[in-house]
């Protein structure tokens, strides 16, 4: 399995709707993944304000989640569902 790194965006000090975003993504993972997949996925809490991520994504909402350098979701709080559905893209 190739690696998968999962980024959730958001301030520094992370707010309510991005913690559950995190939560959200986290579920996701355990649900679809077993434990030695599970190893190749790493999530990663970014500061929205860091110019390297302003650069890289020029998000204009936060919560988001980037998996592999792509945006998948933002400005919303993603359903388990929607991210399983993305995580099975970036695994084939």
């Amino acid at each position: 399995m190739k690696d998968i790194k999962i980024k959730v965006v958001g301030p520094q000090n992370p707010c309510k709707r991005c913690k559950a975003t995190k939560s959200v993504v986290e579920e996701a993972v355990h649900q679809h993944f077993t434990s030695a997949q599970q190893e190749h996925i790493t999530i990663t809490h970014v500061d929205v304000s860091a110019p390297e991520t302003i650069e890289a994504y020029g998000l204009l909402d936060t919560p988001a989640v980037v998996i592999n350098d792509t945006i998948v979701s933002e400005g919303e709080i993603p359903k388990t569902d929607y991210i399983k559905r993305k995580l099975l893209e970036f695994h084939e």
